[in-house]
């Protein structure tokens, strides 16, 4: 039985995509691959980490590391904490890293996911710290001499090998999963309740994840109040924490709605804790997902789980995730994003033909990393 050591960091933001990854990748570890993996989480020992809902199975590791209480730096001086510490301490384990890593002393053996480049795609991530840039510049060259890199999508996958020349059979595709509780009987159940507690309407369209740039929110925005105009359509939900603008990063979408004129149809829940999230998308009439960017599309996923249509973006990983090209749009076109819309409020869109959930089963992506845990 194979020994992994997996980086418990992001599990204190567990409504981030990083967060939601290593939670899931945690519990279908310890629920179909326990007879294969002795699994231990390795945390921070601060405060926050104290008190995770994790499987009884993973053995829990509390690593000494300063808290600053600046985030880039605590994070940057906790990958180094944990290299060091897997390199000198627990030098027969496989470190597993669902966020991109770097440490001056490497692990022995180490498996990386890296599951994009929006960074590189939108400069304006990156801001103005220095330490920042450095750091997504030391983590991409990292991926050179970890044993295995993990991407979610063949999109990633390619673009992984082109910007580092790591050989192809070192960087593996494993496509996300669905856990069980994204099955359309059980979420159908849970609409209602979910419907009543965040004061949802009876018929609404969804969109669901980040308000940053590359989410392309205004198009999306700009489009609904362009069908709105043309006939009645269903109220939008924008679930999840709205942040405040900022310039270049994240854009002022009270600010948007309130000049569209369309505030009485947009409805703002905030944050739709994880257990309420199947429900939501089984509510729903549809979910539109217009990003610019992604690399892979976790939401469109969940909602077709959940027996949610999904209209995605025709651009990036999401053709892969959402195979019916009807289902697909340009997302630098507003007027194509109304079209889909249009079509959606004549008569309510069926569940995408071309979704198959026996791709995305959860002992199957399992499976797939315990194979690669044991490869490593």
């Amino acid at each position: 039985m194979r020994k992994v050591l997996i980086n418990g960091y992001p599990l204190a933001a567990p409504d981030t995509g990083f967060g939601v990854f290593t939670r899931s990748l945690i519990h279908a570890l310890a629920g179909h691959a326990s007879d294969r993996c002795n699994l231990r989480v390795a945390l921070p020992s601060w405060p926050r980490f104290r008190s995770l809902d994790l499987p009884s199975s993973c053995k829990l590791l509390h690593v000494a590391c300063t808290e600053t209480g600046n985030q880039l730096v605590d994070e940057a001086a906790w990958q180094i904490a944990l290299g060091v510490t897997a390199r000198l301490k627990w030098p027969d384990s496989i470190l597993f890293s669902p966020v991109p890593f770097w440490s001056p002393i490497a692990p022995r053996r180490c498996i990386v996911a890296h599951h994009d480049f929006a960074n590189r795609h939108f400069p304006s991530y990156l801001g103005r710290s220095g330490l920042r840039r450095m750091l997504v510049g030391t983590r991409e060259r990292f991926l050179r001499h970890a044993t295995y890199v993990v991407s979610p999508s063949e999109f990633v996958r390619r673009e992984i090998m082109q910007r580092t020349g790591i050989r192809p059979e070192r960087v593996r595709c494993i496509p996300e999963w669905l856990p069980p509780e994204y099955e359309p009987g059980l979420a159908a159940r849970n609409a209602p309740m979910v419907r009543a507690r965040h004061s949802l309407p009876s018929r609404f369209w969804l969109y669901a994840g980040g308000y940053d740039i590359r989410k392309n929110i205004p198009a999306m925005l700009e489009a609904y109040s362009a069908a709105m105009r043309r006939t009645a359509c269903p109220p939008m939900v924008l679930a999840g924490r709205i942040p405040a603008p900022i310039p270049g990063l994240v854009p002022d979408i009270a600010g948007i709605v309130s000049r569209l004129g369309i505030g009485s149809s947009i409805v703002m829940p905030g944050f739709i804790p994880p257990d309420d999230m199947p429900g939501l998308y089984a509510a729903a009439d549809l979910l539109i997902y217009p990003s610019l960017d992604e690399g892979f599309g976790l939401p469109p996923l969940e909602a077709m789980g959940c027996g949610c249509p999904a209209a995605v973006s025709d651009v990036a990983s999401l053709p892969e995730v959402v195979k019916d090209a009807d289902y697909r749009f340009d997302p630098l076109r507003p007027d194509a994003i109304t079209a889909i819309l249009l079509k959606a409020a004549s008569a309510r869109l069926p569940l995408n033909p071309g979704f198959q959930r026996s791709c995305h089963d959860e002992a199957k992506g399992a499976r797939m990393f315990a194979d690669l845990i044991a490869a490593a």
